[in-house]
């Protein structure tokens, strides 16, 4: 039973995860520097994708990985920074995507919560039982 809990608890962190990379990637959505280890660089942010896996003894983890960047023409190619063609790399943040697997995260957390309180009230009925 507290194998239960254990991956129900994994999946409220996975949950709590996917949200948190999410909401990071809207925030970044239009940066077009980046910082790493605290110092500034000029490329663009490197949107994240989070990636929820089942481990082997019962419950999932997340892994974060950077996403690849899209390119898209630019109309000021001096002020912009730009490749030989032109091209402005930009972070690939699909919002509408981003806020859906917000909501689905949310659907995982309620469902890990739900089942952590089912297994409560299999133990208070179990101890009732016993006394």
């Amino acid at each position: 039973m507290v194998n239960a809990v254990n991956s129900a608890l994994s999946g409220l962190a996975a949950a709590s995860r996917r949200v948190e990379v999410s909401a990071q990637n809207i925030a970044n959505q239009r940066s077009t520097s980046d910082s790493k280890d605290g110092v500034r660089q000029a490329k663009p942010y490197s949107a994240l994708e989070a990636q929820q896996l089942s481990t082997p003894g019962g419950g999932v983890e997340v892994r974060v990985r950077e996403a690849k960047p899209l390119a898209q023409k630019v109309n000021d190619s001096g002020t912009a920074r730009t490749d030989q063609d032109g091209l402005a790399k930009q972070p690939e943040v699909d919002v509408t995507k981003q806020l859906a697997d917000q909501h689905l995260a949310s659907y995982d957390f309620k469902a890990n919560l739900k089942s952590i309180k089912v297994q409560e009230k299999l133990m208070q009925k179990l101890v009732d039982i016993k006394a």
